[in-house]
């Protein structure tokens, strides 16, 4: 079992190489809300996921990278049904794997932004596919 454990910590960081290379720079007017996005998107996890879209990918003959802002894109989607999980309306969550939730770092409204802007970010990653 600790060679299992060992392996899905490899692959966990591979994938998480991957997907952070599409989250959004922290700059600009909008600074608050993409530092908020992206310490979501940083708060851990097994990526599984990711994980299993590359394995399907590969699974039926995939080859290239193509599936790399899928794998991005997926995991927004996921972590901002995360975020709105938490939140004071919801399940008033101030703890998600140890860490604050986004809402306790960043207060209510920067939570929902954050969610919400990770939804729609999604689908412009995905878009980022050269398919």
């Amino acid at each position: 079992m600790e060679n299992f454990n060992e392996v899905l910590k490899q692959y966990t960081e591979e994938v998480w190489k991957t997907v952070e290379q599409y989250l959004p720079e922290e700059e600009g007017h909008q600074r608050t809300v993409l530092e908020a996005m992206n310490y979501s998107m940083r708060a851990g996890g097994k990526r599984l996921r990711p994980l299993f879209l590359r394995e399907v990918y590969r699974m039926f003959g995939g080859q290239g990278r193509e599936e790399e802002p899928f794998m991005a894109a997926i995991e927004m989607i996921h972590t901002f049904s995360l975020v709105h999980d938490d939140l004071p309306c919801m399940d008033n969550d101030r703890l998600r794997r140890g860490l604050p939730t986004t809402w306790a770092e960043y207060g209510e409204d920067m939570a929902v932004l954050a969610g919400d802007a990770l939804y729609g970010y999604a689908f412009e990653t995905a878009s980022k596919a050269s398919i």
